[in-house]
């Protein structure tokens, strides 16, 4: 039977979004919840574990710095919104009304901590408690709703070496909707800005910060590689030779989680977009060349 054009939409529709999820659900998604993180640091105890006994969600996140614990704890101690920012893309930060300003010299007046301080990470958002502190080495602060705890460790791995590792754990909700937005909402969100920092982190104690316009750029770049896989979809959706601008836009997707994964990367970033919107517009043709007629 051969179907109308609505009909190998919606196929074509389903087809890409079950083999999204699967992709999501068996690579992405671990991934995030891990990202720079060893296998002994996922499973290692951490400070703040105990506090959420019931706890059903995890992420557990670390990066090496080149740099001594001594020299990378005063960045994290002073970790927060009206304080030393949280590090991460300020432009996003500020799109949703943080606020944010983030520190690049250590500033004395945020380097004490105790339990009970307001840690805020965005203007617009609740803020967290500080509900325990391992002088010069971890804090770990509690949402005002009880339902997630936020733990920052420093690490010595030698005199010139240490890791930051950090932990997010959280009561989810049961119900289908609460879980598809801890996953496909909050996970994605909490990835992008949380790496952000530890790299934000890293650049201050090696002395490497790159400045605001070049987190700029990245964003930018992803904002073009989910424009791009938008296109794609729509061209496969509703044209005739569907295969190329979807392989296209599986293209684009991989690029877009490449932009994502490896931030530093932004040359070869580059490279991949136009490489992706050249793609594109030769699928494109592909969808608007007519046919033509068989010899004879």
């Amino acid at each position: 039977m051969k179907l109308s054009r609505a009909g190998r939409a919606l196929l074509i529709l389903i087809v890409v979004l079950v083999v999204f999820g699967v992709l999501y659900a068996a690579l992405i998604l671990p991934d995030m919840l891990h990202w720079g993180a060893t296998m002994e640091e996922i499973n290692a105890p951490l400070i703040g574990d105990d506090i959420l006994a019931d706890a059903n969600y995890e992420s557990t996140r670390a990066i090496t710095i080149n740099a001594p614990a001594s020299d990378v704890w005063p960045w994290v101690a002073q970790l927060g919104q009206g304080r030393g920012g949280m590090y991460s893309y300020e432009v996003l930060e500020n799109l949703f009304g943080c606020n944010s300003q983030n520190a690049t010299q250590i500033l004395s007046e945020f380097q004490t901590l105790n339990i009970g301080d307001s840690f805020s990470m965005c203007a617009s958002r609740p803020p967290f408690t500080v509900v325990a502190i391992e002088p010069n080495a971890a804090f770990v602060v509690q949402s005002a709703d009880n339902t997630h705890t936020w733990s920052w460790i420093v690490q010595s791995i030698d005199d010139g070496t240490s890791r930051v590792i950090t932990r997010m754990r959280a009561v989810v909700g049961p119900t289908l909707g609460e879980q598809l937005n801890e996953a496909i909402v909050l996970d994605p969100v909490q990835f992008l800005m949380e790496t952000k920092t530890l790299l934000g982190i890293k650049e201050r104690a090696e002395g490497t910060i790159g400045g605001s316009a070049l987190d700029t750029l990245e964003v930018l770049l992803w904002f073009v590689a989910v424009l791009l896989t938008a296109l794609a979809l729509a061209a496969a959706l509703v044209g005739r030779d569907w295969w190329p601008p979807l392989a296209v836009g599986l293209l684009a997707v991989v690029a877009l989680w490449f932009l994502l994964e490896a931030r530093a990367l932004l040359p070869q970033g580059l490279l991949l977009i136009a490489l992706i919107f050249v793609g594109l517009l030769w699928g494109l043709s592909k969808r608007t060349l007519p046919r033509q007629p068989a010899a004879g």
